[in-house]
């Protein structure tokens, strides 16, 4: 298998942000989100919605925001 099988390049938020839900939908153990810019709106409504989904399925969810960048 070569490197570039395992990796796929996403390049802007329509390819980013579907997978990144998904990861969060299908996480079994716990659940880091890291972000220097998390704005209002649907987007940002949506995973939050994930986010608070799995914490109450018991998945351990920690969220750390720039606080520059996520006012």
């Amino acid at each position: 298998m070569t490197l570039e099988s395992t990796i796929k390049r996403l390049r802007n938020g329509r390819d980013i942000f579907p997978n990144m839900l998904d990861a969060i939908k299908s996480a079994t153990g716990s659940i880091e989100l890291i972000s220097f810019i998390f704005w209002r709106g649907k987007i940002a409504e949506r995973f939050c919605d994930a986010l608070i989904e799995r914490a109450n399925d018991g998945i351990q969810v920690r969220v750390m925001l720039d606080a520059v960048g996520s006012r």
